[in-house]
């Protein structure tokens, strides 16, 4: 409180709900648009310019008739002699250098005549005409605060009841935030609350402050036509909103709204530490542009902003990156149940988030950001504006936290770089218009997605939205908490002025350019002040003539942006055109566009065969600089270090492997190989018609084998999985496994063990020549016979299946079987000659004399090589008359293995190719010239025993045929499918893999 002896020149008696006489102001003030000259000291704790007021128990103050100033409207009772009574008075009362009337309540109890607990606050009226007619500052000073409520107002030893309230009103009840001159009035968050003022709340008004720095202070400034500064306004998107803490504000929590959170950090500061009225205008999904136009049906959020605005946050452009829609698409890969760890996100959408995020370092983004932050200050000359960045998702330090929330380690380190190239380019663009800005990205330090008590939330889903929920990846109230005292902390920052200024006087300032695009920001509490920039060879950047720069100035601002700015020392000249008699404090910063280092480019090379594998980082590199740590991501849950790495994987599959490279200094960055690479023992396929299969067979993810006979014919075990279906029978010299939803239309006969869960259906028998245990949810549409017993895994007995339908048909135990034989596969051999036999050479030359190819055609050649297409053979199209076989072995072709690239086969009669091992890429598309139905047979002699190393055929790329056509693939070795695939035939293999939808049907 300010200690002055004319705080205490005149006093009310001892009194309870007494008033003083009217006192006549040393100055006149404009308060919400109407001049007052006089007030009247009340006892309960306020002033009124109207009348006195009496009224003991505290009534709202938004929407009062009562012109009123109340720094603690409560039952004020200084009849015993243990309270003080009230003073006030003026003369030599001076408030940082300004005339101010005083108010004191000095050590002042409660009613009914109680003083076990005293309050002392002060009251300021300080006039400032250097900042127009009838400016002025309300000042609210706390020493003490230990009681809230008098007895009369349902009050308890002080406490309970009707508490006090704080703030001020204009009297005229109705006001619109379109004329905020005549808004009602504002009340300081916890007015009406029960112990929110009280010292004994770590949010009690000694512990807090506000326009100050000195606790218990809290300063309003009244400008521009009695505008009072009381309002905090909180901009932005789903961050700033509080999408993801649910608890939503009426009208708000609809699917698709706006998604204001009661819990959201706008709410947190308001309702403790920032002692404003709060205009929650952030709203869930807005870009930049949506801040400036109608946005899901409501005003603009900057209309929100004026003259009596005293605080904004702002949080923008996390969607104008789309950080969303990525997110939701690296869930979907990780989602993928063929790959436990998922493809590479930043592989896949890394160059669209790039090419943002540098739109927003230097590009349009950039633009639109800091032509934003201009509007805010135009609109907000009085406010206080505070930038607000995203916080990172993942645990920053961990490159070992795998496949946290389906989202793969490599892929975590690469979202928080990016939200980290973000919040950097977000600061820099507050920084060039003055603005403060607070960076979250490691707010959520130990608490992130995956912690044990996260701050944020993870994947989200509901079957109402199909997917991901928006909710999802946003902090929860624990992290909108942690974000608030980030805030806060900001904002106990007080800035200092750079220097002050008197009338007429002139402060220069100088700065060094290095001739890129350069900002000077000037601002100072009102008046004016008039800045004139001066290049080096003495160009002159004034207000009426600003020439190149951008430039605009408001009551509290001044700036100037010039392009390409002229290198070397700029002087910044501050004349003081209309400030007070006693100066006026200005701030000013300089801010000259940063030349951002290039990142480092990560580049992945693969080589080796089978589950050992070897990659190599060393083509990596940094314009500038050197890459110093290599961390891979093999994307099966482990990872290694090292320009060059080998790794073994543990399980057969397709792995996409990334790497992250750091340069010399602190860059990031990601690269993946092009594609998934294959562990010798691939995936198996995802759909399939009829396969006879040498070794092991796993049939899942919904996979379907349909059409006449659709049998899976396995030299192994046979598992089904995820909703796999076979249209036929399974016949397995091993054991068989179903599970998750799986289903048999005809029979199963197993060499070793059944076994069959969850929803499994059994259209036909079931033999085994090893155990068969079930699960009650199993339905067996014939006879289960087992040369061993059959087990129930929850406890029923067989008689309790059959009574519920679980097996239809009659169960053996016991029986005698014979052992389970797979039909024998002949040798793979090219077949008879037909009408037309020709060498690949051959071929691949009659192809294109008839596509008329250039001379130079190495099809045209002695030498035509061993690849089919457009460079070589003039065209896409190979047309065949009649029975065809082409022979394309070694010995005939030179070729150990032969392609096609991008073809289309017409057939007019059946095409045989015989190779030693085919690879088709960019997709081959086969269909019947005539219209009758023809075989492409591509064939791999040898013998079916295992899976052959280096006999393999390839179809990469879509891979489609007529439904006139049946297309066989044979080989001892592997038959690898890769890419979408239709095709009407059968597969006989040592070995089969297959990626992107594969569908084989029978004939």
């Amino acid at each position: 409180m300010v200690d002055a002896a004319a705080c205490s020149r005149n006093s009310l008696p001892r009194n309870d709900d007494g008033s003083g006489p009217r006192v006549d102001l040393p100055f006149e003030v404009n308060f919400y648009g109407q001049t007052h000259d006089h007030v009247f000291v009340n006892n309960n704790g306020n002033v009124t310019f109207d009348q006195a007021l009496s009224t003991f128990t505290p009534f709202g103050l938004k929407d009062t008739s009562r012109a009123i100033i109340a720094p603690f409207f409560a039952d004020v009772d200084t009849r015993p002699t243990g309270s003080d009574v009230v003073r006030y008075g003026y003369g030599t009362t001076v408030y940082e250098g300004h005339e101010a009337f005083c108010v004191d309540w000095r050590n002042v109890g409660y009613y009914n005549g109680k003083t076990d607990k005293l309050n002392s606050f002060q009251l300021l009226l300080v006039a400032r005409p250097d900042q127009g007619r009838g400016a002025f500052d309300i000042v609210f000073n706390y020493d003490g605060v230990q009681w809230e409520t008098g007895d009369a107002s349902g009050g308890r030893n002080g406490l309970g009841g009707t508490p006090a309230r704080i703030g001020f009103a204009s009297g005229r009840p109705g006001g619109t935030s379109e004329q905020p001159s005549t808004r009602p009035g504002t009340e300081l968050p916890g007015s009406g609350e029960s112990g929110a003022f009280l010292d004994s709340s770590p949010n009690g008004l000694v512990h807090s402050s506000l326009g100050s720095s000195v606790p218990g202070r809290y300063v309003f400034k009244v400008r521009n036509q009695g505008v009072v500064a009381d309002k905090y306004v909180a901009l932005g998107d789903s961050f700033q909103s509080g999408e993801g803490s649910y608890l939503y504000e009426d009208g708000t929590g609809a699917f698709g709204g706006c998604h204001r959170s009661t819990l959201a950090y706008p709410k947190v500061l308001a309702s403790t530490t920032v002692r404003l009225d709060l205009d929650f205008e952030a709203c869930s999904g807005a870009k930049m542009g949506d801040l400036v136009s109608t946005f899901k049906s409501e005003n603009p959020q900057i209309d929100s902003l004026g003259y009596d605005t005293r605080l904004v946050t702002i949080g923008i452009g996390g969607n104008d990156l789309d950080f969303s829609g990525t997110l939701k698409n690296c869930i979907v890969q990780g989602l993928n149940p063929l790959n436990t760890f998922g493809p590479s996100c930043q592989k896949n959408f890394g160059a669209d988030v790039d090419r943002n995020l540098t739109s927003l370092e230097k590009g349009k983004l950039r633009t639109d950001l800091v032509s934003l932050y201009r509007v805010v200050r135009a609109k907000a000359p009085y406010a206080r504006v505070v930038v607000v960045s995203y916080p990172r998702f993942f645990n920053q330090s961990n490159f070992l936290n795998q496949n946290c929330q389906f989202i793969r380690g490599s892929d975590q380190k690469w979202i928080n770089s990016s939200i980290d190239r973000a919040d950097a380019a977000i600061g820099r663009a507050a920084q060039q218009v003055g603005f403060e800005h607070v960076n979250m990205a490691d707010v959520l330090t130990l608490q992130d997605a995956c912690a044990p008590a996260p701050a944020i939330n993870g994947i989200l889903f509901t079957a109402q939205h199909k997917g991901a929920d928006n909710e999802s990846f946003h902090p929860n109230p624990l992290g909108h908490a942690r974000m608030a005292a980030r805030i806060q902390s900001q904002l106990a920052t007080i800035t200092r002025p750079t220097y002050d200024i008197l009338p007429g006087q002139t402060v220069v300032r100088k700065f060094t350019v290095s001739g890129r695009t350069v900002s000077v920001n000037v601002a100072w509490p009102g008046s004016d002040v008039e800045t004139t920039l001066i290049s080096p060879s003495g160009v002159r950047y004034t207000r009426s003539e600003p020439r190149e720069a951008d430039h605009a100035n408001g009551p509290t601002y001044e700036y100037f942006t010039v392009p390409d700015a002229e290198a070397g020392e700029w002087t910044i000249s501050s004349y003081g055109l209309d400030v007070a008699p006693e100066g006026e404090p200005v701030t000013l910063s300089t801010y000259e566009e940063e030349v951002l280092a290039p990142l480092p480019v990560a580049v992945v090379r693969t080589s080796g065969t089978g589950r050992t594998l070897s990659f190599d980082g060393t083509g990596s590199s940094v314009v500038g600089g050197r890459v110093v740590r290599y961390e891979w991501d093999f994307g099966d849950g482990t990872t290694g270090e090292g320009a060059t790495v080998e790794h073994t994987f543990a399980e057969p599959g397709l792995y996409q492997v990334a790497l992250v490279v750091t340069d010399d200094r602190g860059g990031v960055g990601f690269g993946a190989t092009e594609g998934p690479v294959a562990a010798e023992d691939a995936t198996p396929m995802r759909r399939s018609g009829v396969v006879r299969s040498a070794s092991n067979l796993t049939i899942t993810n919904s996979t379907s084998l349909v059409g006449p006979a659709a049998d899976a014919v396995v030299d192994g075990d046979f598992t089904c999985d995820s909703r796999g279906h076979v249209g036929g029978d399974v016949i397995a010299t091993g054991s068989v496994t179903l599970t998750n939803d799986c289903s048999v239309d005809g029979s199963i006969t197993a060499g070793g063990t059944v076994r069959m869960d969850s929803n499994v259906r059994v259209g036909g028998d079931v033999t085994a020549s090893g155990q068969v245990t079930v699960q009650s949810s199993v339905r067996v549409g014939g006879d289960v016979a087992t040369a061993d017993t059959l087990q129930v895994m929850d406890g029923r007995t067989v008689e309790q299946l059959r009574s519920i339908g679980s097996i239809t048909g009659v169960v053996t135990e016991r029986k005698a079987l014979p052992p389970v034989v797979v039909p024998p596969v002949d040798e793979l051999v090219a077949g008879s000659a037909p009408a037309t036999d020709l060498s690949w050479g051959q071929w691949l030359k009659a192809t294109a004399q008839a596509n008329q190819a250039p001379s130079w055609s190495q099809g045209l050649s002695a030498n035509p090589g061993c690849t089919l297409a457009s460079w070589s053979a003039g065209g896409n199209v190979v047309s065949t008359a009649g029975a065809t076989r082409i022979d394309a072995t070694r010995a005939v072709s030179g070729c150990s293995s032969v392609s096609l690239q991008d073809q289309t086969l017409r057939l007019e009669g059946d095409l045989t190719i015989v190779a030693e091992g085919l690879t088709s890429t960019n997709g081959l598309r086969v269909v019947s010239a005539d219209g009758a139905a023809h075989t492409l047979r591509i064939v791999v002699p040898g013998t079916l025993d295992g899976c052959a190393t280096g006999r393999d055929i390839a179809l990469v790329g879509p891979t489609t045929a007529d439904d006139q056509v049946t297309v066989r693939l044979e080989t001892p070795g592997r038959v690898r499918l890769d890419g979408q695939t239709d095709l009407r035939g059968a597969v006989v293999t040592g070995c089969l893999s297959a990626t992107g939808a594969v569908t084989l049907r029978t004939v």
